[in-house]
């Protein structure tokens, strides 16, 4: 398996390799590591911003599950809420799911309302007070809710039609020294070393996934080793390189 450094490098030499049109709405399009202005990745490691994130969206003493991302079927958020937050908030109560992200309306290939059957789906389950969906945010905003989350998810589901590529969620994790929990789809296997910088579930196994988040949202010490991990190799690499794109 490459090393989530390896693999940044791999895709650092195509060019273009992160931009993908309407990848995230609201936000500018990536377009490769450091030949874009945006953040630098020190950035991501400024616990003010946590703490004024915190407060901004109401999160003061919550243990945060951060999704970033558009809001393809693809991406699992409604699954991960129907099959899986259930049991994270009963054992967790402080709990709270942040999902970043809009309809992919602008892509051709998508037409649905994924966030009005998201809404749905934390109705009918009781999960009103364990979610936040915030829609798109500015580059800043979500800066601050990866530093003030616990772990990030990204809980794809399998479909050939439509595979997970390289998400760059899994850079931004890295980048802010964040664990990911995460489904052995696409390429996501080749950023998240299983065990290490992250842990890995088969797509549509609930019970691991549950089981994967509610471990490091209760294990401090395995969540803080986790992140160290994915963002040393990522500093030792990209310090003093841009790379995320400015918000406006």
């Amino acid at each position: 398996m490459c090393s989530l450094v390896e693999v940044l490098r791999a895709s650092h030499s195509q060019q273009h390799v992160y931009g993908v049109a309407g990848e995230r709405e609201g936000r500018p399009q990536y377009v490769g590591l450091g030949d874009s202005p945006g953040v630098q990745p020190g950035r991501f490691q400024s616990t003010d911003v946590a703490d004024a994130s915190k407060r901004k969206f109401g999160l003061d003493g919550k243990r945060i599950i951060l999704f970033v991302g558009r809001l393809a079927k693809r991406k699992g958020v409604k699954e991960f809420i129907q099959y899986s937050l259930g049991r994270i908030a009963k054992e967790i109560p402080d709990a709270c799911f942040v999902v970043v992200g809009d309809n992919p309306v602008e892509a051709l290939t998508y037409r649905d309302d994924t966030i009005g059957e998201i809404a749905a789906v934390i109705s009918a389950k009781g999960l009103l007070s364990h979610v936040r969906l915030l829609g798109g945010l500015p580059d800043e905003d979500v800066v601050g809710l990866y530093q003030t989350c616990n772990v990030v998810v990204l809980p794809a589901l399998q479909d050939d039609n439509d595979v997970e590529g390289f998400g760059i969620v899994l850079v931004e994790a890295a980048a802010a020294g964040k664990p990911v929990v995460a489904t052995r789809v696409g390429g996501i296997p080749d950023a998240v070393e299983d065990g290490k910088t992250g842990l890995l579930t088969e797509p549509g196994d609930y019970e691991r996934l549950s089981d994967a988040v509610i471990s490091l949202l209760n294990d401090g010490q395995t969540k803080r080793v986790m992140g160290r991990l994915p963002y040393g190799e990522f500093r030792t690499s990209f310090a003093g390189q841009r790379l995320l794109p400015n918000t406006k």
